[in-house]
């Protein structure tokens, strides 16, 4: 089920009027006099991504990479619920997808857990955020979950530590393997045997 919690942001800014982590049900929000905030998590069962334009209005890398992958036309061929940003920008929002963490790249930010996005009709410097496909919040294509997870979080470097065994003295006898032992140090071993030991020594 999806919860639009909205909440309220200050006027011409996208920062929160106070803390909003603990904010769980929707609040009237005047938008005379504040914009307005949308709440993402699973606490609301949506993810938001982000894409964004550089200052020239030309998409930054990551977005070209993602609508090189998916064509010009994905927000009709997502059919979610979709908003443009005063910058140009695009926020898709989706139905939750919880290995999607917040994080942001050079033209794509996730908005997931404790995060939020700024929503319609909130302003900035006069220029209002206008939602662009009036849809059902829907959930996220396999091939787009799978191309985000692939391509805006760093892979963890697995270590391989070599396996180490210890084998016995007999098992080093069986299979014809000798400890080589430093002629310096064998030869102060054998200095400390006591006299006999060598000499009822027989072969």
């Amino acid at each position: 089920m999806i919860s639009k919690i909205h909440f309220k942001l200050n006027k011409n800014a996208k920062t929160p009027v106070g803390p909003f982590a603990n904010i769980q049900t929707s609040m009237n929000v005047d938008m005379k006099k504040y914009n307005r905030g949308i709440r993402t998590g699973k606490i609301s069962n949506i993810t938001g991504v982000d894409l964004d334009y550089d200052e020239n209005g030309q998409p930054k890398q990551k977005m070209c990479d993602f609508i090189r992958e998916f064509g010009t036309d994905y927000i009709q061929s997502f059919n979610t619920l979709t908003q443009r940003t005063p910058k140009g920008g695009i926020h898709l929002l989706f139905q939750y997808e919880a290995d999607l963490r917040q994080t942001q790249t050079d033209g794509i930010d996730i908005r997931s857990d404790n995060g939020y996005l700024v929503y319609s009709p909130s302003s900035i410097d006069g220029v209002q955020y206008e939602i662009i496909n009036d849809v059902d919040i829907n959930k996220m294509p396999t091939d787009v979950h799978s191309w985000l997870l692939n391509n805006l979080y760093r892979k963890k470097k697995t270590e391989h530590k070599k396996q180490h065994t210890t084998l016995s003295n007999s098992e080093l006898m069986e299979n014809n393997t000798y400890l080589k032992v430093p002629d310096p140090i064998l030869e102060k071993e054998l200095e400390s045997l006591p006299d006999e030991y060598v000499n009822t020594y027989n072969s």
